[in-house]
């Protein structure tokens, strides 16, 4: 997707048209065929999908997203990562919590 996704902005850039991705991590959806508890609630990508939709002319392009803001394949994200380790754990307590 990540090649496709840049292939696709390439060809479309003189056009004005951008096309990014959005990279909405670990999703608790019907798909896991089970509730996953720790993964995010689908309504948190929707911040994601409506920065994108909403990026200026002339904005990025050929760029992955990933909680509104730029996620590098091969880079460094440690940073956006270690906030989602921490939401999970405080999931999992919360939920923990309202079990006992």
């Amino acid at each position: 997707m990540w090649s496709a996704s840049r292939a696709a902005a390439a060809e479309v850039a003189d056009a004005d048209i951008r096309v990014n991705m959005l990279f909405p991590g670990m999703t608790n959806t019907a798909i896991w065929g089970r509730d996953m508890s720790g993964m995010q609630d689908p309504d948190a990508v929707y911040p994601c999908a409506r920065f994108l939709a909403a990026l200026p002319t002339g904005g990025p392009n050929g760029t992955v997203f990933y909680r509104e803001r730029p996620y590098e394949m091969f880079g460094d994200n440690e940073a956006l990562l270690a906030e989602d380790r921490a939401e999970i754990a405080r999931r999992r307590a919360e939920k923990e919590a309202a079990m006992e």
